[in-house]
């Protein structure tokens, strides 16, 4: 039970730190145009034919600054990050095993990786990890995951709090595809 909470908390989270929630601005709201990101190119879908050299089109649009950085990822939807894969592959770049969680961008420092936060969507950001901050509020007792049973109702029980943000230190040091 307490696997299936955490896994939904995961969704959640990440999906949240990606598109916000209208309240709050996600990755998507501050790595615009108008923040200082530079714009690689208009959102399209990926295909195994395209894909390595739309991720390579984006690594050449990057800001001079970043090039000199060893933490780039190129954060993308789920659906894309498969299509890169397999134009990696069938490219014949080099072997990528199965169930591999490093995947590079050919010719690239440049780590690929897939956000269920993006599901749906064609928007892709490449820049420095180190630029990149999650928040929450681990000092106050507002933090609680806790699961219980109920023997007064026959059910389980189950309580969530937690406080989550996220920030960009220098949008200018990421491109996007919009």
């Amino acid at each position: 039970m307490a696997e299936h909470f955490v896994g939904k908390l995961h969704n959640y989270n990440e999906n949240f730190l990606i598109n916000g929630d209208g309240a709050y601005s996600g990755l998507t709201d501050i790595l615009t145009v108008a923040n200082g990101v530079v714009s690689g190119a208009t959102a399209s879908q990926w295909t195994a034919s395209n894909a390595v050299a739309n991720a390579q089109a984006l690594y050449a649009a990057l800001p001079d600054k970043s090039y000199t950085m060893d933490d780039l990822v190129l954060i993308m939807s789920p659906q894309n990050y498969r299509a890169l894969v397999l134009g990696i592959t069938q490219g014949n770049y080099f072997h990528i095993e199965p169930g591999a969680t490093n995947v590079f961008v050919p010719g690239t420092q440049v780590r690929a990786v897939a956000s269920s936060g993006l599901v749906g969507s064609n928007v892709k950001f490449m820049g420095p990890t180190s630029a990149l901050f999650m928040g929450t509020d681990l000092t106050s007792d507002f933090e609680q995951f806790r699961l219980w049973y109920s023997q007064d109702n026959d059910e389980m029980r189950g309580l969530m709090r937690w406080r989550l943000g996220v920030a960009v230190s220098e949008p200018s040091l990421f491109v996007a595809e919009l």
